[in-house]
């Protein structure tokens, strides 16, 4: 039984990753300062027995306490996303960029070899929309991209050699989880169109590479079981027929929950590329499953019964939700 670190653990991803972990028979440490709330926790708490700290990733002494008998490391800590990282650069430099260099040397002090880091498709930046691997010419736009491929170097370039590391460039995630997200484009069209009927596009001809946030969760946990040689190294994480342009989401949102109207406005973020998932599903077989309909289907659900009883509120947005002078105490919960 292998005991992994969940960095980000009750996060919109981590969630997902942490619950999966447990449900397959893994020990799981979370650490996350709970910016967003402990929603997440206190839905896995309901089913499983599982190590929680609660910390910030920056402190040397709570990242060192929270590594000691750990056998892999799931990075996922991060602020995420292009507008919240704008919000207050120096910390979204420490949090994204610098502690990954903490979170690698103390990997190696331990001799943690499983190092899976959570990076993003958006260090693509702009393409001219041929379909990009990861040999393809980096461009990042933001300095969320920006802090994500200097994270990706420190991993590759320090410590290599100690440590067998696992990159995934993540799609544009979407989906119902119990830490739920609204700023994520998807995400975001569903909630305009259930609840006011009109999507709003900014543009409409960029191409994003999407990927349910549950499939995404079962892609860590198969670089967890797979041999280190089939899982080392950088892998886009998406699949193929995920890949769209905005303005054929928006219809695609709009045949299925009906009446609703698509306005157009300014393009602001300049990104557009199409991604290649070829390599992740030969290397370890992996390909998504679930769709939009799907995540249509799930956020309809959540609304429903309250579970999200207003999806404008601020919490459910990374940009919006206050992020800046977070407590770097760290408080231990054995659950």
């Amino acid at each position: 039984m292998k005991h992994v670190l969940v960095t980000g653990g009750a996060g919109y991803l981590g969630y997902h990753v942490s619950s999966k972990l447990l449900s397959s028979g893994y020990k799981v440490r979370i650490l996350d300062n709970l910016s967003f709330g402990n929603r997440a926790l206190q839905n896995l708490k309901k089913k499983f027995k599982f190590e929680f700290v609660k910390g910030d990733i920056r402190d040397l002494r709570t990242v060192l306490n929270t590594m000691e008998g750990v056998d892999a490391i799931i990075h996922l800590a991060g602020i995420v996303g292009d507008p919240a990282s704008k919000i207050d650069p120096t910390e979204s430099t420490e949090i994204n960029y610098l502690s990954t260099k903490l979170m690698v040397d103390s990997a190696v002090y331990f001799k943690i070899k499983q190092f899976i880091f959570a990076s993003t498709c958006s260090v693509y930046g702009a393409s001219n929309n041929q379909k990009l691997n990861e040999l393809s010419k980096l461009n990042p736009l933001s300095l969320y991209a920006d802090t994500k491929l200097k994270s990706e170097k420190i991993i590759f370039n320090s410590n290599s050699n100690q440590i067998n590391p696992t990159i995934f460039r993540t799609g544009t995630l979407f989906g119902y989880s119990e830490r739920m997200r609204f700023d994520l484009v998807i995400n975001l069209f569903i909630g305009q169109a259930l609840s006011q009927h009109e999507i709003t596009i900014e543009g409409g001809n960029q191409w994003r590479p999407f990927i349910h946030v549950e499939d995404a969760a079962t892609a860590y946990l198969l670089a967890l079981e797979k041999q280190s040689s089939k899982i080392r190294g950088i892998f886009n994480l998406g699949g193929d027929d995920l890949n769209y342009q905005l303005k054929d989401v928006g219809k695609l949102i709009a045949n299925k929950i009906v009446p609703v109207k698509i306005k157009y406005s300014k393009i602001e973020d300049k990104r557009n590329y199409r991604v290649s998932f070829k390599k992740i599903k030969q290397s370890i077989n992996f390909e998504p499953e679930r769709t939009i309909s799907d995540a249509i289907e799930e956020i309809r659900d959540a609304i429903k019964n309250g579970k999200i009883k207003n999806w404008k509120n601020p919490i459910y947005y990374n940009n919006k939700f206050p992020l800046v002078g977070r407590n770097k105490s760290s408080k231990y919960y054995w659950q």
